[in-house]
């Protein structure tokens, strides 16, 4: 079994890694083959299971969406998930829009977003429209909340006290 995942053109280079070691530590601990087509963005996961396939795309579409190869291969532990948010769902349609909400979940000198990752002990990372967490499941679900509120025009105040609940 195979399945083609495009991702980014700047996000390749990060998901092979310095002379393929991202790339072969993924293939070694989702026990799948990875081959990149650089001309075309397309990343083909091989595999004869298709539990291996989905949790290697997933761990593929996290470093897409701008997290680190070793932050995303934790997913290969079943002690962690994964939640990307779509900011545009929260009527951030305009790049303007986009740009402000973005600037109040990160906050002034990145305070916001290290306030959540603390107290959720989470990953949360923001590329292009969207916002990815990394961490334990009732973690990811309370650093998610958090988010959301903010992004429906909660103060960071309210998100942090969701944070305390």
């Amino acid at each position: 079994m195979q399945e083609k995942i495009l991702i980014p053109k700047e996000r390749i280079a990060i998901l092979i890694g310095k002379k393929g070691a991202d790339r072969r530590q993924i293939e070694k601990l989702g026990n799948v083959k990875i081959w990149v087509d650089s001309n075309s963005n397309e990343i083909t996961v091989n595999a004869n299971d298709i539990d291996k396939i989905y949790f290697a795309r997933k761990v593929i579409e996290l470093i897409a969406r701008g997290f680190s190869p070793r932050s995303a291969m934790k997913l290969f532990n079943d002690k962690y998930c994964a939640e990307i948010i779509d900011i545009r769902d929260f009527g951030a349609k305009e790049r303007k829009d986009r740009k402000r909400i973005i600037g109040r979940i990160i906050g002034t000198d990145g305070k916001t977003k290290r306030i959540i990752e603390k107290e959720t002990h989470t990953e949360i990372v923001i590329y292009g429209k969207t916002a990815g967490i990394i961490g334990k499941p009732e973690d990811v679900d309370s650093a998610r909340r958090s988010i959301e509120s903010i992004l429906s025009g909660s103060k960071q105040g309210s998100a942090y006290r969701i944070l305390k609940d």
